[in-house]
């Protein structure tokens, strides 16, 4: 009774009641061989609360939210602010002055190009780096000769043909660096600015890392050098979306939108 639903309703959803506490207590007082009901039971129990509920307030919001894709046109909408575009609810729209603004566009081109999730991008709350760092990237020149520990000046000397590789960090499918360790994203480079390898080529340029730092230097950071929080991340794209496409469209998209 004290669990309240989404959007105002009164009641949740029967089967996150369930799944999130009765079925869990069944397990726990099951361990101690203490009588309770048979899951059949408590699934029939279910079935009927789900058939209430289904009646009060329709079908529709039994349907899972799934999260929508994010279009190359939405993108491109994007792309195409201009610099000191007003925007509401949140401050105008300047890569040139705003280090989050800066982020938000190149960390889009980048997932567009690799389809990282936003799990290796950000810090994790055990404090391990679990998030692709600057020791991540490498260049292989046209000629065929690969930097693995780029300097400015090779970030400077990028030249259409040649391709900045990114690494793999730990993920939530490759916890263990097991399946995709040996293969790197490939970001070739073609003089395109908004291209993702002049993004991380940008973010090197910005802020040079020693090369004793690299491995705990995270490849997207904050103003003060500092991993983002998943929180962060979130919201800035949030607020983003909802001033370019209105809240409706904003409430269904995330930056997972751009992996599917």
């Amino acid at each position: 009774p004290q669990l309240h639903g989404r959007g105002g309703r009164p009641d949740a959803k029967p089967r996150t009641v369930f799944n999130d506490y009765v079925l869990a207590i069944v397990r726990i007082f099951n361990r101690a061989h203490v009588p309770m009901p048979k899951a059949k039971h408590v699934e029939k129990n279910l079935d009927g609360l789900m058939r209430t509920f289904k009646d009060i307030y329709g079908v529709e919001v039994l349907m899972p939210g799934r999260k929508q894709p994010l279009t190359p046109t939405q993108w491109s909408r994007i792309e195409a602010l201009a610099e000191g575009a007003q925007l509401s609810g949140r401050a105008p729209w300047s890569p040139l002055t705003r280090h989050r603004d800066r982020v938000l566009l190149r960390l889009g081109r980048v997932l567009w190009r690799t389809g990282h999730r936003l799990g290796e991008i950000v810090s994790h709350p055990s404090g391990a780096i679990n998030f692709l760092t600057r020791s991540s990237l490498s260049i292989r020149k046209s000629s065929g000769t690969l930097i693995e520990s780029p300097s400015s000046a090779d970030w400077r000397a990028l030249a259409p043909g040649d391709v900045v590789l990114l690494a793999p960090c730990a993920s939530k499918s490759d916890q263990f660096g097991e399946v995709h360790c040996p293969y790197p994203s490939v970001l070739p480079f073609t003089g395109d600015d908004l291209s993702a390898a002049a993004a991380v080529r940008d973010i090197e340029l910005e802020s040079p890392c020693p090369l004793s730092d690299r491995k705990t230097c995270p490849l997207f950071a904050d103003s003060n050098g500092r991993p983002f929080t998943y929180s962060i991340l979130h919201s800035e794209l949030r607020k983003l979306l909802s001033s370019v496409f209105g809240f409706g469209v904003a409430s269904t998209h995330s930056w997972h939108s751009i992996r599917i």
